[in-house]
């Protein structure tokens, strides 16, 4: 018995060494073993990468550690239904996460495929971020307010690019979100790129920006596209604006050296396309609008002061708008090489000129302007360009080729019909200034009565300048009449009083009220040379005659 228990004993006493034993390594495993994410990082570390046979070998834990993506911040298991565009996890706390540690490691944060749900803002610094295109990457602001990213821009070359903001609800729908995309003060060296802003309270909103690009933008109902502050030195290009109610596409209030180019606006409800406030240095090119537009350009004053040097060219304008370019104040406009498609609304302006505070009135160049209107009428309708001057020294200078038609209803309104050509050394000597006449009756202008032999009184008349000594031939279009009824034959003398010269034309027509052309020349001198017209009656006894100018041209 005992020999057995003894046995017995020892087997149990083995055992139980073999079972202390395997408790004892499973505690000092548990102490000693590193974490998944160490062991992860160490197995990482310990594979090789290389790019290319002529690169160098790197660990994959450095190739890894290269970039940094949104996934590493959000849970595992939100991955898939964000990928799926399902997800209602608010990955807000994890973007102002990821945002901060890319400031820190001065990184870019890839944000992959995928809707990711921000219900309050992301601030801080301003870091890069790239997502996966405009069609892929979506950042859903469901709040009422605010931007979805609202960074300071202290830090130079940083990126936006390749993404969606969308606004307006749970699930992005409804017109005009509460939420606007991208704020950014102090935006140095700043690119904004391939972006879609849908259902947005605002879209891109920057405050003093140097050195900035903005391109490739789709904003569709979006109460406020664009927004500038101080811009010095920016670009815009590749902008769609469709729906868009808070009164402008894009706005810029102090900006100089900015180039606005390859636009197209629809549907603007009212709201200005482009609106420049004391903005200096501006180029506008490549614009078109279409559909439902209040004003395409506005170029206007703030508190520092007016609009300088904007030159507007290669744009097509059409019916879209109410106004095409409204010059509230600017000091040195030219608007050249553009279209104008007119619609059955004739009441429409081209361009209105302003006066500027302190300064004077508004002086535009305008040339080249090709219309196109869809009018059979015979005459056609009014169809655009015309002027509409706020003050009477407000002038416009024309020059080769602007044509159109008008009739000259309205009391400010001058029709662009006057143009000039170059000379036979191919210089253009002489261009009209306001007055410009239109067709119809021209009171203002040149049209003129007589009283009996003797010339009448002068026409207000036109003013020419001209860059030398000569002599302006100034073709008149118009109307002859007689009082009696009787063929009307009559002289019309055109007179630069300040020079002292006239020269004079035999007009006639073989029965009254009937048309003319002639052709008559007058001496000019370098600057502004006021050009008047008095008749004559050449038929004493016969009523009075009076002529009409329908249209001139000054070569």
């Amino acid at each position: 018995m005992n020999r057995f228990f003894v046995v017995d004993f020892a087997i149990y006493a083995a055992l139980g060494i073999v079972l202390l034993q395997g408790n004892l390594q499973t505690a000092v495993a548990e102490e000693t073993a590193p974490s998944a994410n160490a062991a992860t990082q160490r197995d990482a570390d310990s594979l090789s990468f290389q790019r290319s046979p002529e690169a160098r070998v790197r660990s994959v834990g450095d190739r890894l550690r290269d970039s940094v993506t949104i996934l590493d911040f959000i849970p595992p298991e939100e991955h898939e239904a964000i990928a799926k565009r399902t997800s209602t996890y608010n990955c807000t706390p994890d973007f102002q996460t990821a945002h901060d540690f890319c400031v820190k490691s001065r990184q870019t944060l890839l944000i992959p495929a995928g809707k990711y749900q921000l219900e309050s803002p992301v601030t801080g610094v301003m870091i890069s971020m790239q997502g996966d295109g405009a069609n892929n990457t979506t950042l859903h602001g469901t709040f009422r307010s605010g931007y979805m990213l609202d960074f300071t821009g202290s830090r130079p070359y940083r990126f936006i690019r390749d993404m969606e903001f969308v606004g307006g609800g749970p699930n992005g729908r409804g017109r005009y979100g509460g939420a606007s995309a991208i704020r950014i003060s102090d935006a140095w060296v700043t690119n904004i790129e391939n972006l879609n802003l849908v259902n947005l309270g605002g879209g891109i909103d920057l405050d003093r920006s140097f050195d900035a690009k903005i391109s490739g933008i789709k904003a569709v109902y979006v109460v406020r596209p664009i927004t500038a502050t101080i811009a010095n030195d920016m670009i815009l290009e590749h902008i769609y604006g469709l729906n868009f109610t808070g009164g402008y596409g894009i706005k810029i209030n102090g900006g100089s050296s900015i180039g606005i180019r390859n636009t197209t606006w629809e549907r603007g409800e009212g709201s200005s396309a482009i609106d420049l406030r004391a903005c200096a240095n501006v180029a506008i090119d490549n614009y078109y609008s279409e559909k439902s537009m209040g004003t395409d350009i506005t170029l206007g004053a703030d508190k520092y002061g007016p609009c300088y040097n904007v030159t507007i060219t290669n744009s097509g304008f059409t019916a879209a708008s109410e106004t095409v370019v409204n010059a509230d104040a600017v000091l040195g406009l030219t608007i050249d090489q553009c279209g104008l498609k007119s619609g059955a609304n004739v009441e429409k302006t081209f361009l209105k000129l302003g006066e500027v505070n302190g300064v004077g009135p508004v002086t535009a160049r305008v040339g080249h302007i090709t219309q196109i209107t869809p009018n059979t009428d015979k005459p056609p309708q009014r169809t655009r360009p015309f002027v509409k001057f706020s003050n009477d020294n407000s002038r416009i200078f024309l020059f080769n080729p602007c044509s159109a038609v008008g009739d000259g209803t309205a009391s400010d309104e001058r029709n662009m019909a006057p143009h000039t050509q170059p000379d036979a050394n191919r210089r253009r000597v002489n261009l009209v200034e306001h007055p410009i006449p239109t067709l119809g009756s021209l009171p203002a202008n040149m049209s003129a009565t007589s009283r009996g032999i003797s010339y009448g009184p002068e026409s207000p008349g036109i003013r020419i300048i001209a860059e030398t000594y000569g002599a302006a031939r100034v073709t008149l279009f118009g109307t002859i009449s007689n009082s009696d009824g009787t063929a009307p034959t009559s002289s019309i003398r055109l007179t630069n009083a300040e020079m002292g010269e006239s020269g004079t034309a035999i007009v006639a027509s073989p029965a009254s009220g009937g048309s003319f052309e002639v052709t008559i020349p007058v001496s000019v001198k370098p600057g502004v040379n006021k050009i008047t017209a008095s008749v004559n009656q050449e038929q004493e006894q016969k009523g009075k005659n009076s002529i009409t100018i329908t249209d001139l041209v000054v070569l």
